[in-house]
């Protein structure tokens, strides 16, 4: 708040709120005072804050992960409150089919990107998930939330980008809306996480033509380059058949379409 008249030799205090809602970690604020002092009209004084949620979950941000091509897999958060009073885990939900969720006592060292680079003694819980064998191939989107008894925050929801097998981005093509005898070319990437494949064919429908290059050294990342001239006025769609010398992943399926005007 912006004080009144301060006489000579007077002491004011003014209140800096902070509304930290939004905050998280260390944050750096300034606060500009302006006044008539013929020396230093302007002065700013820094802020250094610390917002403390009441607990945390760790990775708490979108993470890319790879996962096993045949068996299980697991990933694991650790949960742990942030204040002295009790904060209940009531469960985990995930959006996807075929993860098991499981918690367990933790009492380690955790390393928060909100609090430094080195690892914090902390007490909470390790949220261990397991993916089973059948869990979808390719690249998923999987919502993770944490559920507490915590009234003021009774959730927290981390999405994990899973990769399971050769994957391809995008996992469709759209030419979009394009003149009836023009090319349009869109492109998508193969790639394992893991292992080297080779892409030994392709199929592709009348009016696609397929361009294949091999994007790194290893042979884990190819590049599809797919040119589409349509002859049909009107909506189209297909599939490109990609055909690689991996025994688990011998196909993948790039569903395409567009509109010819």
């Amino acid at each position: 708040e912006t004080p009144d008249l301060i006489a000579a030799g007077v002491k004011r205090t003014i209140d800096a709120v902070v509304q930290s809602r939004d905050m998280l970690g260390h944050v750096g604020k300034t606060i500009t005072l302006y006044t008539n002092d013929p020396v230093e009209p302007v002065k700013v004084v820094s802020v250094a804050i610390t917002a403390m949620p009441p607990y945390r979950v760790v990775p708490d941000t979108m993470k890319q992960i790879t996962l096993n091509d045949e068996g299980t897999s697991e990933f694991e958060f650790i949960f742990y409150p942030t204040s002295p009073k009790p904060i209940r885990l009531v469960r985990v939900d995930t959006n996807v089919e075929g993860v098991e969720t499981s918690v367990l006592p933790f009492n380690g060292e955790v390393t928060d990107p909100i609090f430094g680079d080195k690892p914090i003694k902390r007490v909470g819980h390790k949220v261990r998930l397991t993916f089973s064998s059948d869990y979808p191939t390719g690249l998923n989107w999987l919502r993770v939330v944490f559920i507490t008894d915590l009234m003021q925050a009774p959730y927290v929801d981390v999405t994990l980008e899973t990769h399971k097998g050769i994957i391809a981005q995008p996992k469709t093509l759209w030419f979009g809306s394009f003149p009836v005898g023009t090319e349009q070319v869109r492109s998508v990437t193969l790639q394992h996480g893991r292992e080297p494949f080779n892409v030994t064919k392709v199929d592709a429908p009348d009016g696609v033509q397929v361009e294949v290059r091999k994007q790194d050294e290893a042979g884990k990342e190819w590049r599809i380059d797919a040119v589409c001239t349509t002859s049909v006025v009107g909506r189209f769609s297909g599939n490109i058949v990609i055909h690689t010398d991996s025994k688990r992943f011998p196909e993948v399926v790039i569903p395409y379409s567009g509109v010819g005007q």
